[in-house]
């Protein structure tokens, strides 16, 4: 505990945790209760507390001073307090025992909203200046420029031709020991150069050079990794093109040999079919002439019958005529029949092997076309030489060259070129322009004496 004077309210607003008493002492009210207190002592100082209301002494208060040994002054404003408490009708309160409890009541809850509002200002205080702290500008203070690459490169080329000039020097030192005169220029002259070497690689042998350096090693690593991920990519792009035209390559290929396979099969198929056909036909054919057969051999033995008296019944000539006929319309209808399989399959056999003939004479067409074209690239590059896809006429050979492409670009420059042969009076027709078919006149007399000259001859 500290002995205090006039501190006490100031302690008192700024520390909650500590109370006056009225003794002269501060003490720790989280340590020790109200309970402790001496009220009496407590309310006979008028220093620390007011009168109650009504009760105001007409004694004169005593100057400021050290007024903590001063005991009469203590029992002199006791008693005082003590008169009042017990004469005043002021007072509602029926002892002055009731009176301290009230007013600690009310003290506590006036101290208690002066210290929440002491802390309040603390933090609005504090916060203040953590704002102005931070909102202060920021004191430029100059910072060292650092070396730059432009810096180090006229420095890094200097010593390049200080380092060539040095050797020549010490090529020269080592050829002419025996010349003192020359020698002694030539070795002022390397001291110099040598010099001039330390100091620049003073200047490059710092931080900055060595930082300049690893940044360099860096994107040369960089540029190195970029450059190797690049060529894989480009690489791997190649391999799938390559890929790519392999499988459609393949795909071609495939579909051909099957279109050929099915080809194959369906040929195959129709021939069988035709061969079984022509076999049903010959199987009807011998049977025809067995029926022919065995109706010259029934006539023949019904004559040698007839000569030897035997009678052949009606019944019996009948019967076998009509079997006879039954036989002969069932191997027409069949003959009809196998004849129109074979028409069919013939006409079918036909078409594929005309089929077989056009996707022949495509693929040579094709094959031609190729050709042709690439005879005419051949002379343009001759002509005019190679042209790449990027190039300045390529976007001039394509449109003069677009016909040969696409079927509609084929169609607009016949009805383009076709108004012109249309009638004069034909709605989307016109005329050709005159100087189309004859030329313009000259309009420069030597152009016209020469063209002139030119028809004569």
């Amino acid at each position: 505990m500290k002995r205090h004077s006039r501190t006490a309210p100031a302690l008192r607003t700024f520390c909650p945790d500590y109370e006056c008493r009225p003794d002269g002492f501060v003490h720790d009210a989280a340590a020790t209760s109200h309970s402790g207190w001496d009220f009496q002592g407590l309310y006979s100082s008028s220093q620390y507390f007011c009168q109650p209301i009504g009760h105001f002494s007409n004694a004169v208060p005593p100057a400021l001073g050290n007024t903590n040994n001063d005991r009469d002054f203590y029992q002199t404003h006791n008693q005082q307090y003590r008169s009042a408490f017990q004469t005043s009708p002021c007072v509602p309160f029926s002892s002055p025992r009731q009176w301290v409890e009230d007013h600690e009541q009310s003290y506590g809850a006036r101290v208690t909203a002066e210290n929440d509002a002491a802390m309040q200002r603390k933090r609005d205080f504090r916060w203040v200046r953590c704002f102005s702290r931070n909102t202060e500008k920021p004191s430029h203070v100059p910072r060292k420029r650092k070396n730059s690459k432009s810096d180090f490169k006229p420095v890094l080329y200097t010593v390049a031709q200080l380092v060539t000039q040095l050797d020549a020097v010490c090529n020269t030192l080592r050829t002419n020991v025996s010349d003192g005169d020359l020698w002694t220029v030539s070795y002022n002259q390397a001291l110099h150069i040598k010099k001039e070497l330390e100091d620049k690689c003073a200047i490059i042998d710092c931080g900055d050079f060595k930082a300049w350096k690893r940044k360099l090693h860096r994107n040369a690593e960089r540029r190195t990794r970029k450059q190797r991920h690049d060529a894989e990519k480009r690489r791997l792009e190649h391999i799938s093109e390559k890929e790519a035209v392999i499988d459609a390559w393949r795909l071609r290929h495939i579909r051909g040999v099957e279109e050929k396979k099915k080809e194959r099969e369906l040929k195959l198929v129709a021939d069988a079919i035709l061969c079984e056909v022509r076999k049903k036909q010959a199987d009807v054919k011998r049977m025809q002439d067995i029926l022919r057969s065995l109706q010259r051999l029934h006539k023949l033995r019904k004559e040698a019958a007839l000569r030897k008296g035997i009678v052949i019944e009606r019944k019996c000539e009948e019967a076998f005529s009509c079997r006879l006929d039954q036989l002969n319309s069932v191997l027409k209808v069949r003959t009809s029949v196998y004849a129109t399989e074979e028409k069919a399959l013939k006409v079918m056999i036909e078409g594929e092997h005309e089929e077989e003939k056009r996707r022949d004479q495509e693929k040579q067409m094709k094959k031609k076309k190729e050709k042709l074209l690439l005879k005419k690239c051949m002379l343009d590059a001759v002509l005019f030489g190679e042209f790449t896809s990027d190039a300045a006429p390529q976007p001039f050979i394509d449109y003069y060259n677009q016909a040969e492409c696409s079927v509609g670009s084929l169609l607009q420059i016949r009805s383009e070129w076709d108004m012109f042969v249309v009638a004069a009076d034909h709605p989307d027709g016109s005329s050709i322009p005159q100087n189309w078919i004859m030329p313009d006149q000259p309009s420069d007399e030597a152009w016209a004496s020469s063209l002139h000259l030119a028809d004569s001859e």
